[in-house]
Parts: C-alpha cells; sequence; structure tokens
C-alpha cells in the first residue's frame, strides 16, 4: 500500500508540473554588475592639441603612404579612438562645441561666414574660475577676429600676421605655432595649467614641404605632406613637454575640427557633407601611469571638454552634455551611446545632422534621410532600402529629439571683414 501511495503522490506531482517537466524558479532579470571602478587620474597639466583637416585615416591605425612618427609614438603610449567624430564639418562649429560640450545648433550664435559663437560657460573660463591658468596658440585666421573663442584664456598668442595667412592660399604656419607653444612652456608656467594648440597645414591649399616629399601630384599625397609637416612640428611640442620635465604630471589630448574629402563622393575639401570621411576624426588620448588601448566604439568631440575638465579636478558646468571619457578607463567593454554631428545652418547652407549609434549612421539633410550600416558598407556607398531603414531613421530621430535643443541663430554682424566664406573654413 504504501509503495502505491507513493506512485500516486508521484503521478499527481508529475499533472501539476507538466509531464516530465521540473519546475523552474522563477526567472529574474537582473541589471549587469557596474563596470570595475579604476581611480580617476589627475594631471597637472593638459595640452590639447587640434589639427585642422585632419582625417581619421592616419598611420598609427593603418595608412600606410606617410610616416608620423610623433603622434605614431604619441598613439603606441595612449588610448586610441578609431570612431571619433567632429561635432561638425568646419572650423567655427566644431571648435566652439568641442570648447563648450554642447551640440553647436544649441549654441548663441550669428549665422554668418565667420559666426561668433557665445559659449560663456565652457572650458577655457570654467578651468579659469578654478584657478587653473589658460593658454591658447593660434595661426588660422578666423581665431584673429572678433569671432575668436578668446574668452576664459590667461593667454591667447597669435602668429604674426595671422589674419592675412590664409591657408586657403597655401599658408605655412606650424613652425611659427610650434614656436610659440615651445617658448610658452620654456618659461616654466606655473601648474595647474591648460594649453590649447590648434594646428592648420593641412587645410588646403596643400603644399608640399621640403624634407617631407609627397609620394605623387595626388591631392591626397600633398596632403599627406602636409601631415608629416604638422607631425615634425607637434612633435617639437611634446620634446619641450619632456625637456620640461613635464611629461609625467602631463596629460594630452589630439583630435582634430574635421575630416577632408578627397572625391570619395564626388566632393573635395570639407563642408559638403556628413560622409565619414569629413567627420571622422583621429582621438588620442595620453594619461601618465594609464595602459595604452585602442577602442572601437563611437565617442563624439563633444566628450572633450569633460574629460579635460575631470582630469585636472574641476567640476563641469550644467549645460555640458558630453560625458567624460575617463569612463572608458574601466576594465570593462566600454558602453554604447549614441554620438551626434550638429551643423547648424551656415554659409547660406542648410542645418544638417546625423547619428552614429555602433555601427548605424543615419543622415538627415535637406534630401530625404539616409541610412547606412557601416560594418558592412564602410565607404557609405549604399543606403539601406527603404523598409531596413525606417527602424534606424525612427530611432535617430528620437535621439535628436531627446539630446538636441536647436535654437535659430541671429543675423549676421561684421566680423573680420576681410576674410572670404571659402577661406573661413
Amino acid at each position: 500500500m504504501a509503495f502505491v501511495a507513493l506512485l500516486l503522490l508521484a503521478a499527481c506531482r508529475g499533472e501539476a508540473g507538466g509531464g516530465d517537466e521540473q519546475r523552474q524558479p522563477p526567472q529574474v532579470e537582473r541589471p549587469a554588475p557596474p563596470p570595475e571602478p579604476v581611480a580617476t587620474p589627475r594631471v597637472q597639466s593638459l595640452l590639447l592639441i587640434t589639427v585642422d583637416t585632419l582625417r581619421a585615416d592616419q598611420p598609427w591605425v593603418g595608412y600606410r603612404d606617410v610616416a608620423t612618427p610623433n603622434l605614431s609614438r604619441l598613439a603606441a603610449k595612449s588610448i586610441v579612438y578609431t570612431r571619433a567624430y567632429a561635432l561638425a564639418h568646419f572650423t567655427t562649429a566644431s571648435l566652439n562645441g568641442l570648447l563648450a560640450s554642447r551640440y553647436p545648433s544649441e549654441l548663441s550664435r550669428s549665422d554668418c561666414d565667420l559666426g561668433r559663437y557665445d559659449i560663456a560657460d565652457s572650458l577655457a573660463p570654467t578651468l579659469k574660475a578654478a584657478g587653473i591658468t589658460t593658454f591658447a596658440a593660434h595661426g588660422h585666421a578666423i581665431f584673429a577676429g572678433d569671432s575668436a573663442p578668446r574668452r576664459g584664456f590667461d593667454e591667447w598668442r597669435l602668429i604674426v600676421g595671422a589674419a592675412g595667412r590664409m591657408q586657403t592660399r597655401g599658408a605655412v604656419t606650424g613652425t611659427d605655432i610650434a614656436q610659440l607653444v615651445t617658448s610658452y612652456l620654456e618659461q616654466r608656467p606655473r601648474p595647474p595649467l591648460f594649453a590649447w594648440a590648434h594646428f592648420v597645414d593641412p587645410h588646403d591649399s596643400y603644399v608640399a614641404h621640403e624634407g617631407f616629399p609627397p609620394r605623387s601630384k595626388q591631392p591626397r599625397h600633398v596632403y599627406d605632406s602636409e601631415v608629416a609637416f604638422t607631425d615634425a612640428m607637434i612633435g617639437r611640442v611634446l620634446d619641450m613637454v619632456e625637456r620640461s620635465g613635464m611629461a609625467g604630471s602631463t596629460a594630452i589630448v589630439l583630435t582634430a575640427d574635421h575630416g577632408e574629402a578627397f572625391g570619395e563622393h564626388g566632393t573635395t575639401k570639407h563642408g559638403a557633407s556628413l560622409y565619414e570621411e569629413e567627420v571622422r576624426v583621429p582621438l588620442i588620448l595620453h594619461v601618465p601611469g594609464v595602459e595604452p588601448r585602442t577602442l572601437d566604439v563611437p565617442r563624439s568631440a563633444v566628450d572633450i571638454a569633460p574629460t579635460i575638465a575631470q582630469l585636472l579636478g574641476v567640476s563641469v558646468p550644467s549645460s555640458w552634455v558630453g560625458v567624460s571619457l575617463l569612463q572608458d578607463l574601466t576594465r570593462a567593454p566600454p558602453q554604447e551611446r549614441a554620438v551626434i554631428i550638429d551643423v547648424p545652418a551656415a554659409y547660406s547652407r542648410p542645418p544638417r545632422q546625423a547619428v552614429i549609434r555602433g555601427h548605424s549612421k543615419v543622415v538627415f539633410s535637406a534630401r530625404s534621410p539616409q541610412a547606412f550600416a557601416l560594418d558592412l558598407d564602410a565607404g557609405e556607398r549604399t543606403p539601406l532600402s527603404e523598409s531596413e531603414a525606417r527602424g534606424p531613421i525612427e530611432q535617430a530621430r528620437e535621439e535628436l529629439k531627446k539630446n538636441v535643443r536647436s535654437i535659430p541663430g541671429t543675423a549676421c554682424s561684421a566680423v573680420t571683414p576681410a576674410l572670404r566664406p571659402a577661406e573661413a573654413l
């Protein structure tokens, strides 16, 4: 009888559990554990180097037609982002957005050839208010006019004749910019220090430099000569950082304001499209004591100002929208987030925007939106079909709606009248 009772009990349990299946405990979705923390590095000085018109495809990520020994050495001991993006495809919007950690169309500005941007709470004023010495060295004509983002800099040094040395006329300025920076560092400025230098020579018109012969007369190869020359000039600055004894306490950030097109999509130079050749740029982050690595995750220039502030131990204003890149120093894979390119109306051109998330890229311009799968179509040759693009386009629209609060620009005022629109780029 006891044996029969046990059989009946087992049968009842089988019915309740659905035959031979065993009852499983309820599955509870648990959040992923937070990244393992890494101590936030601090430095005494920070050097920001921006290079005008520097494309993302450079020797430290595999390009073979030019040598950049100084930047390649820097990259070898740094964090290198292979998928970094400028905020816009022309200088004024891109660099003002970088300094403000804001999207350019959100900033009060004038929609003229050399638009003035209101960036009162940007990087330099924020650092200066915290007691950090601020210095800048420039050779581009746009930094000699009234629209230059000088606010917050203790010293704003320009090369001789900057307003008249147009890069569109092949002006060579790298030697003078390097001299401005090295002479300043020779004075042993008291830390904490933030120094910014903008090198301009890769900008058109392209000039073949003595000692850096181009492989051919093709525009890309002459441009490469400009890049090699600029590398040598930046090398002088990096050598001075070493000789001055600052290297062990100085972080270095190198990036560009935009890229350059060489006919990949039927256009040349920049300011014409949001294809990768115009908006993807180098980004090198060197922090003493931080292990070098290469990251293929998309990141934006809007993140650079918060990174600099955090490295110098300064709190950021609530208006900044960027996220410090120091979050990528955890031992976990870097988190994915959307990258937004935001080009306000300027130079009599309509506004344009793009959203990159993972390998999806959506471009909004005067024509219908286009979506690309960059992992399958790195050259952006074939937009996704209407049905394939519908989801990415809607998601990108939501990202823009959530993250960008565009405002119209004001009427133009007379600034640096000697410059013409083409020369302002």
